[in-house]
């Protein structure tokens, strides 16, 4: 086919059917969040290995955000910018409890990669915006919003748990794993606990303490994601245990 025929046909064809659309609809965000559960998943190995292989030793540093500083830096930042962007605009026009706390979730994760943490040491130069704000006032607000980045995406995964236990309630065969999410919210939190507890202005802890904790939480929101997202029965055209909508007025459902 060439384009001409190729674009005739994209013009002038027929719009599908509202149960396929609502599939084709339903689908994207199943993908969307596959997407953004494996790259939650992936950046902390990323981030070990790549930055070993490049940098050498530790083999873990204090932290996943001081990678920033590291030959992987543009891993970090390009991974986490992806994520930040999909987390804003994958229900953009969705008015939900769940859309608000993934967009405050993305803008959070851009505020990290905005605002980086503190220098490894006094050697690294500063970045402008550390230069501009001072190096301590960028490192809180990269602290706040990685806090609050750890409570938005505890407050998403808990609402996938209930959400799935609803759908599990109504069909036994559905929503089975709802349990799971729960689990990933607790060790998302649990995660954060950590940080908080071992840092120097509380308990104090060994110098991978801020890492573990990062590394625990962004493992249980990748796991989450990825649990949301697959869908067996939407995403290989199993009959899906959805309803098409009775009018092109109605919603989508929530999935």
């Amino acid at each position: 086919m060439n384009i001409r025929a190729a674009v005739k046909e994209a013009i002038t064809s027929e719009p599908p059917e509202p149960d396929v659309a609502l599939k084709g609809y339903v689908r994207n965000f199943l993908v969307l969040r596959l997407f953004i559960g494996a790259l939650g998943v992936a950046l902390p190995f990323l981030l070990v290995f790549i930055g070993h292989g490049l940098d050498g030793d530790p083999w873990v540093r204090n932290s996943l955000s001081i990678y920033y500083y590291s030959g992987v830096g543009a891993i970090f930042v390009g991974v986490l910018t992806t994520i930040a962007f999909f987390l804003i605009a994958y229900r953009l026009i969705d008015v939900n409890l769940e859309n608000a706390l993934s967009i405050a979730a993305g803008a959070c994760v851009l505020a990290v990669v905005l605002f980086p943490t503190g220098r490894p040491d006094k050697e690294t130069d500063l970045r402008p915006v550390q230069d501009w704000l001072g190096e301590s006032a960028v490192g809180k607000i990269h602290l706040t919003a990685a806090a609050l980045f750890v409570v938005f995406i505890g407050l998403i995964s808990l609402i996938f748990g209930a959400r799935e236990r609803d759908r599990h309630r109504k069909n036994p065969d559905d929503g089975r794993m709802w349990w799971g999410h729960v689990v990933c919210t607790g060790f998302i939190w649990l995660g954060g606990l950590w940080i908080l507890a071992t840092r120097d202005f509380l308990f104090g802890g060994p110098r991978w303490s801020v890492f573990a904790g990062e590394f625990v939480a962004f493992l249980a929101f990748g796991v989450s994601w990825l649990a949301k997202g697959a869908e067996r029965k939407l995403l290989f055209g199993w009959e899906p245990p959805i309803v098409a909508p009775a009018s092109a007025d109605d919603p989508p459902p929530v999935v």
